[in-house]
């Protein structure tokens, strides 16, 4: 089979179009997640390479990862509901996926700003239902992440030897560090922006 130049031609500036676009999609969605991580730096600056861990297993997951049927997951939710003081100045939700699907809905100012109880437990179960990534997915953001150690101020290596550890445990959820949990309190919902609205 013969090909005419033009052919060749045109078929060199397609793929070459193609590598570009897939490149600069991947590098969208790498400055999105660079700014998802310096927001989380700024507002919980004694994050532990455990915390980054949970963050993007959620953005990728989602709630799938809580484990519990309905009957468990209301009560758990309701007595956290209970139980969890209003707080205007906390930040809303966060959002935690660079495509902006997926958000932390921070419960405090969640009941602060009148938010309905029913719908984001009803967010959260729709979420934990129909919501899930990829192991590749995870991996992807995780390797965006080891390149930002000038915001994160962990190397490169201590999140790789993190992740291999966790890889060799079968990548399961994690709760966040100790000391993230005695400084900032966390109580959310990890939610489809989506089923918010």
């Amino acid at each position: 089979m013969k090909f005419t130049f033009k052919f060749i031609v045109a078929t060199f500036i397609l793929l070459s179009f193609t590598s570009f676009c897939k490149g600069k999609r991947f590098s969208d969605e790498k400055i999105k997640f660079k700014d998802i991580i310096k927001t989380q730096v700024e507002l919980y600056p004694q994050m532990q390479i455990q915390d980054y861990y949970k963050l993007i297993y959620q953005a990728v997951f989602g709630s799938a990862h809580m484990g519990m049927d309905s009957i468990m997951a209301q009560q758990w939710f309701d007595k956290e509901w209970a139980d969890t003081p209003e707080n205007k100045a906390e930040k809303y939700a966060d959002t935690i996926s660079p495509n902006g699907r997926i958000i932390r809905v921070n419960i405090s100012s969640y009941k602060a700003s009148g938010g309905s109880k029913e719908k984001l437990f009803t967010a959260f179960l729709y979420t934990s239902k129909n919501y899930t990534g990829s192991k590749t997915e995870f991996y992807k953001l995780w390797h965006y992440l080891e390149s930002f150690s000038s915001i994160t101020g962990y190397s490169k290596k201590s999140f790789a030897e993190y992740l291999k550890n966790m890889k060799a445990k079968g990548l399961p959820a994690a709760h966040h560090s100790e000391i993230y949990e005695r400084l900032y309190k966390p109580s959310y919902r990890v939610v489809l922006v989506s089923e918010m609205k």
